[in-house]
């Protein structure tokens, strides 16, 4: 590495080092002037505090890298044509192009960390994040089976469910809606039922219709009382709390927009996230 680039990429470095601290200032107390008064509600502790802040930074670092290295760059550059160095350095046959090559390639360097942290460390630590504020400081109850409501969930045998209620202590889905696809896509049966209740490990649904279609044209419609329906899916699936698009790897994000995209939801949103 010649003198030079050892010298651009020297002042490159304090320049970048200095603007990212100062962005990442701002943006942490921007962020606590958003939870402070979530802080002092729930009485949160220093070190829940600072756990919190802390599995923040890798988002936040991936977001202000391009401003720092925009503001590094301007400030390396502005600094060196102010003390008349990039009038000596053309003078000495380096053209321009020659003083850009190690600036652009520390920006390749960066993008590529950048995309590093992105994939393998900011969604464990905003996982971590939401974590800590939701179950320590919140305090709110971490229970395998929670009750939640108006679920959308596609299973593994391509079965898309649409559920009202789901109970999960007592293994309970209200207003429950399956659409089953054959091989090229087109919906082949539907069950709608008042509820279905989980026991020896079988779903028994209540009080339902269950509907075969061929094509788009319904062919047989049998209501039933009570009926057991053969399917993989547990209580345990439903229970399952999604994550949020900043919390996923790409392949995770990839999966979850084909599953809503499949299921006929609004994928848009997360696929340009």
């Amino acid at each position: 590495m010649k003198i030079l680039d050892r010298y651009l990429l020297k002042g490159l470095g304090k320049s970048f080092t200095y603007s990212s601290l100062t962005f990442l200032s701002i943006f942490l107390v921007a962020v606590l002037m958003g939870r402070v008064e979530t802080f002092v509600e729930y009485r949160a502790t220093f070190s829940q505090i600072v756990r919190f802040f802390l599995n923040q930074i890798p988002f936040i670092f991936v977001q202000l890298i391009p401003f720092a290295v925009l503001f590094a760059t301007l400030f390396t550059l502005g600094g060196m044509s102010q003390n008349n160095e990039i009038t000596a350095i053309k003078a000495s046959g380096v053209s321009l192009y020659r003083i850009c090559v190690p600036i652009l390639l520390a920006a390749l360097v960066l993008s590529l960390a950048s995309l590093f942290i992105k994939e393998f460390i900011v969604p464990y630590t905003n996982l971590r994040s939401r974590q800590i504020l939701t179950y320590e400081i919140k305090k709110e109850t971490r229970s395998l089976f929670d009750t939640r409501s108006n679920i959308a969930y596609r299973g593994e045998e391509g079965n898309v469910y649409y559920v009202d209620i789901f109970d999960g202590e007592n293994k309970l889905l209200q207003s429950v809606t399956i659409l089953r696809f054959d091989e090229e896509g087109e919906l082949s049966g539907r069950v709608d039922a008042q509820k279905a209740v989980y026991m020896n490990q079988e779903w028994r649904f209540h009080n339902g219709v269950e509907r075969y279609f061929k094509g788009s044209t319904l062919v047989r419609s049998v209501p039933f009382e009570q009926k057991v329906i053969p399917l993989k899916e547990t209580p345990a699936d439903f229970s399952k709390r999604q994550k949020l698009p900043m919390e996923m790897t790409y392949s995770e994000l990839k999966r979850s927009v084909e599953k809503i995209k499949a299921s006929g939801g609004d994928y848009r949103r997360d696929q340009v996230y």
